[in-house]
């Protein structure tokens, strides 16, 4: 399965969104190990969770040379900026309406009116030195462009992120040839 992301980029953060809800990587890897002790329960979260909602998460992939209590406030500080920029758009944590009955967030909308999809908010090692008023801005601000630009495509859905390979332009020197011999 290809997956399809749409990006935000801000100073602090890039925001990854799909349409789809997507199982992250942690939780794929115990559901990939059939005898993992962890797999029922994650498979039973997984299985029970609600498909309708915004899934989220806050990805620290360049801070593993920090200490665990660098990492655990920088992702602290994300999570907390992008809780107060659901917020301010109107969701709770989950991607659900507090107004019932308003929507126009594109591909982003579901039926009851919330946010649905999955969502990888990716902290960039700028975000250390932010003080945490412009780490928030920045966080709606790249939290205003994803919905601009799912407002955009609307039904069109999401593209893929990277462009796509042109097809023809390279063949490799063993194409067409069905054995090593060229014949």
């Amino acid at each position: 399965m290809v997956k399809k992301y749409l990006t935000s980029h801000g100073k602090s953060f890039i925001l990854r969104y799909s349409p789809q809800t997507l199982i992250p990587p942690v939780a794929q890897r115990y559901l990939d190990l059939p005898v993992h002790p962890l797999r029922p329960k994650i498979q039973h979260m997984y299985d029970n969770r609600d498909p309708e909602t915004l899934w989220w998460r806050v990805s620290l992939h360049q801070f593993g040379q920090y200490k665990r209590v660098v990492r655990s406030w920088t992702a602290r500080r994300a999570r907390v900026a992008f809780r107060e920029a659901l917020k301010q758009h109107g969701f709770d944590e989950a991607g659900k309406r507090l107004e019932p009955g308003t929507t126009g967030y594109g591909c982003m909308d579901s039926p009851n009116g919330g946010l649905k999809g999955s969502l990888e908010v990716i902290v960039r090692l700028e975000s250390i030195d932010e003080p945490f008023a412009e780490v928030q801005s920045d966080m709606h601000s790249s939290f205003d462009q994803l919905v601009d630009k799912t407002r955009v495509l609307g039904s069109q859905g999401v593209t893929s992120s990277t462009p796509a390979r042109k097809t023809g332009l390279w063949q490799p020197k063993w194409s067409g040839k069905t054995n090593n011999n060229g014949q």
